[in-house]
């Protein structure tokens, strides 16, 4: 495995095959990960042993992880020898690749090469959490190596060790607000299946609607979706602005057509969404207040 970029802003599954070498069906399967730096994407190829005799399994833009199970990954054993320790400690905790080609984090307080490994893995960043990679998921974890799964929870391997999660995730928002987009795209399609925003007290980021009522955010947000797949990060001033709907990292959606029914609205939205609502991204969308 390469070196990792020092910083990266985002890592999502590319594809995942499994290889035959025409004796044995399944001998092993590749993993191929995108990971982008300050806007340069290079790609992380990780190879796993797979259970023999099992059905073969073709090219998919984006792997299913219920089908992990079946098609039977095997981990190598977790190895202890160091083959690149030359990281610096990073909040507590230094990443480095051991002699299997995995990665895992040495603890600075007592030097302790902690027991969890990784395919990819990354410094924890100033809010106590770093971006890792496991048997084609990607996810965030916490200084006590517990990871996001794709219910929203926060969970030890050891009780949950099939590492259910996500097959995107992005670096926290910068705003005052910070958020971090995790999605799951549909299955053969460039479009999100399920997206939410992770928040730095480590649960998912709920928003509701301006009467009050909560949305679902395995539906309703992932209609930010199709023309705004790309359009999904939150900016510096904690607002998604995308096929006439807004999204604030506070925790609000609404659609342009409700935004005169929320009582105080001009209170609510700053003088920057306010303008690029009147101009409806160029498209002569005119606000009219509500006296």
């Amino acid at each position: 495995m390469e070196k990792l970029p020092e910083h990266i802003n985002s890592i999502s599954l590319a594809s995942m095959w499994k290889k035959s070498d025409g004796r044995r069906r399944s001998t092993n399967i590749r993993i191929t990960y995108n990971i982008y730096a300050e806007g340069i994407r290079t790609c992380q190829i990780v190879d796993l042993e797979a259970r023999p005799n099992s059905l073969e399994m073709i090219k998919f833009d984006y792997f299913r992880p219920r089908e992990i199970d079946r098609y039977g990954i095997i981990r190598p054993s977790a190895s202890t020898d160091i083959i690149d320790k030359n990281s610096s400690f990073v909040n507590g905790f230094k990443v480095v690749k051991t002699s299997t080609g995995e990665y895992a984090y040495v603890r600075e307080s007592d030097n302790i090469l902690m027991p969890y490994r990784y395919d990819i893995a990354t410094d924890f960043n100033e809010h106590g959490f770093a971006m890792v990679g496991k048997n084609g998921f990607v996810t965030w974890i916490d200084k006590d190596f517990r990871y996001l799964n794709r219910k929203g929870e926060m969970v030890k391997e050891e009780t949950d060790n099939s590492f259910y999660s996500w097959e995107g995730v992005d670096d926290f928002s910068k705003g005052e607000i910070p958020l971090s987009r995790v999605f799951v795209r549909e299955h053969g399609n460039s479009t999100f299946g399920k997206m939410a925003y992770f928040t730095t007290d480590g649960t998912l980021k709920k928003f509701y609607k301006y009467d009050g009522e909560e949305i679902d955010r395995s539906n309703a947000i992932t209609d930010f979706d199709g023309i705004c797949s790309n359009r999904t990060l939150f900016d510096k001033k904690n607002y998604i602005s995308c096929s006439e709907r807004l999204l604030f990292a506070k925790g609000y959606y609404i659609e342009y057509k409700d935004i005169v029914k929320i009582p105080g609205v001009y209170d609510l939205v700053s003088s920057n969404v306010e303008h690029l609502l009147n101009e409806k991204d160029g498209k002569g969308f005119r606000l009219e207040k509500k006296q």
